[in-house]
């Protein structure tokens, strides 16, 4: 049973070869459900939700299981596979806060509410949340991760780009890295840093290719710099992983709560053809 969903742990275990591959009659919906949450596509992300679900009505009172649910939720908003957003986000925000009721002092639990109401728009709330992850477990990159991709969407520059230099001092390897990036990188495109918003973007992409915020900041802060080819090729990425985009669409889909910081992004896309 996953009583704890450290992402590390179960990106590790699938990387060391253990058999998480659907069909296997002794493998556990746990199980299926964890390997379907890596593979980081819609239609896996569908199948790692519904056998979540099924883990939660089996066992109610199981906090991971929740936890893990709404890892679920959150992928779906993450990648733009959302048909209904605000239900999604409901639906993260209910599954996260079960998680954290259910078991009160857990790093990570509060880490997965905090980015869930990130989502949600509570800024105060979701920072709130991640500084007691942070204070529960000091020494874990994914709560300093979690914290500078907080940060970077609420508008806190300055905790954000300091909290990802912390998480990568204590680990590289988390496969939650590409959303830790692109949080440092609006922390840094706040800041005008353009050269670092780039960077931390860049890496966002390279970690995770069909990660749509990375790509969004990478194009942005290139026209910022005056960066044309490499604006317009990221642009040109971002348009073909999300052929329906527009503004409209984008800005309602971006969870950044700075509005200056939102409009000065938008300004760049518009220059390089966003409408």
């Amino acid at each position: 049973m996953i009583t704890a969903l450290e992402p590390v742990l179960i990106d590790s275990e699938i990387k060391r070869g253990i058999s998480l591959e659907p069909g296997y009659a002794h493998e556990s919906n746990l199980k299926r459900a964890a390997w379907h949450l890596y593979r980081y596509t819609k239609a896996d992300n569908e199948k790692t939700i519904e056998l979540f679900e099924r883990a939660v009505a089996e066992n109610p009172n199981a906090s991971g299981r929740h936890e893990a649910l709404a890892m679920g939720y959150l992928w779906r908003l993450t990648f733009g596979w959302a048909e209904e957003p605000k239900c999604t986000i409901a639906q993260a925000l209910a599954a996260s806060k079960k998680a954290t009721e259910l078991v009160t002092d857990d790093a990570y639990k509060l880490a997965v509410h905090a980015w869930a109401l990130m989502w949600g728009g509570d800024s105060n709330l979701a920072m709130a949340e991640i500084a007691r992850a942070v204070e529960l477990n000091p020494q874990s990159a994914m709560t300093w991760g979690v914290r500078a991709m907080v940060a970077g969407h609420v508008g806190n520059a300055d905790v954000a780009t300091a909290a990802i230099q912390r998480s990568l001092s204590l680990s590289r390897e988390s496969p939650f890295l590409f959303q830790y990036a692109s949080g440092a990188a609006l922390g840094y495109f706040a800041q005008q840093q353009w050269s670092k918003a780039a960077e931390f973007a860049e890496t966002a992409t390279l970690r995770r290719p069909n990660g749509l915020t990375g790509w969004v900041v990478l194009a942005a802060a290139n026209d910022a710099q005056g960066n044309s080819n490499s604006a317009a090729s990221s642009y040109l990425t971002l348009c073909e992983l999300c052929p329906h985009m527009s503004e409209s669409w984008l800005r309602s889909f971006m969870p950044i709560h700075s509005r200056p910081l939102k409009d000065a992004i938008f300004s760049h896309l518009r220059d390089l053809g966003l409408r």
